[in-house]
């Protein structure tokens, strides 16, 4: 399955071999990624944030800074069969004080992303607040507030897994145009140890994970490979 984001829609393209390609429909979004729960597809593309609480609190709607008082609500369509696809929240409201508008129009400033594959049917995303957002049915998500738990105050990975770890990769501010990495892992996803990495890695690494190997890159291109998150062999 692939999305082609345009603007104000995203175009879907299925395929049975990889091959060949067929559009599906049609979102009237700007999607950012898809899942799939066993039951039902979920289409995700960001968020409004806000300052003034609404009267009701609806549907994805809920504060991601409480020291600034800011909310966010979430962009979300489902669909069963990739071809109808429902708003299930992010209308825009008349009563809500946007952060971010465009001649009174609310832009797109709250974003997220996928925090470890979906399991038992219960997707979990992470936003950069601090945030991680829940739901077991694919369109009704709630928030927890994981600060205290991650020690990642700036950019981080998903949840990868190697072995009985689970790690986090994160940067942290060193110096003026300094990002340096540490890795977060833990065997039950409540506890986290965290260490720094070596100072020698590419700066501002980002990590992603094939099968068992971990690929981490970041600035001047410099690329890095690892089987454990921490000891890392440069390639490039």
């Amino acid at each position: 399955m692939l999305a082609k984001a345009f603007s104000d829609r995203s175009k879907l393209f299925t395929s049975s071999n990889g091959m060949d390609w067929y559009e599906k429909a049609e979102i009237p979004l700007n999607i950012y990624f898809i899942t799939w729960n066993g039951k039902i597809y979920s289409a995700f593309g960001g968020g409004y944030t806000f300052y003034t609480k609404s009267k009701t609190h609806s549907k994805n709607q809920f504060i991601v800074d409480a020291d600034k008082k800011r909310y966010a609500e979430m962009i979300v369509y489902s669909s069963k069969d990739l071809q109808n696809w429902i708003m299930q929240s992010a209308n825009v409201k008349s009563d809500l004080r946007y952060s971010f508008a465009v001649n009174d129009v609310p832009r797109n400033n709250y974003s997220y992303q996928l925090e470890k594959p979906v399991t038992d049917g219960t997707v979990t995303l992470f936003d950069d607040f601090g945030n991680r957002l829940t739901s077991k049915n694919g369109t009704t998500f709630t928030v927890q507030n994981i600060k205290k738990t991650l020690d990642t105050n700036y950019s981080r990975s998903p949840m990868l897994k190697i072995g009985k770890n689970y790690m986090i990769f994160a940067q942290y501010w060193f110096s003026p145009g300094g990002v340096r990495s540490k890795i977060l892992t833990s065997t039950d996803q409540i506890h986290w140890k965290t260490t720094n990495l070596d100072k020698s890695l590419p700066n501002a690494m980002s990590v992603i994970q094939a099968d068992s190997k971990l690929t981490g890159y970041g600035d001047g291109s410099n690329v890095v490979i690892s089987n454990d998150g921490f000891h890392w062999t440069k390639i490039r």
